[in-house]
């Protein structure tokens, strides 16, 4: 039971990365874009969205590198 949660766990967090880098080549390359109103104005606050994206991407790669370390323990 413990193993089927883990391997549930690692497929989630792969999706989860794959989602990532997706959306980040989407960003990246300007195909998507990102505005808010502030102050009245519309805003672009695409590479902040990029910078976010970074850093969850290597958060993810992180989880999964940890996960593939301990995966025969």
């Amino acid at each position: 039971m413990i193993m089927r949660i883990i391997k549930q766990t690692e497929d989630y967090l792969c999706e989860y990365r794959t989602q990532l880098a997706y959306d980040l080549e989407e960003y990246e390359s300007g195909r998507r874009t990102t505005g808010v109103l502030r102050n009245g104005l519309r805003y672009d606050d695409t590479q902040d969205r990029i910078d976010m994206l970074k850093r969850r991407l290597a958060k993810a790669d992180q989880l999964i590198a940890t996960y593939d370390q301990y995966k025969g323990a």
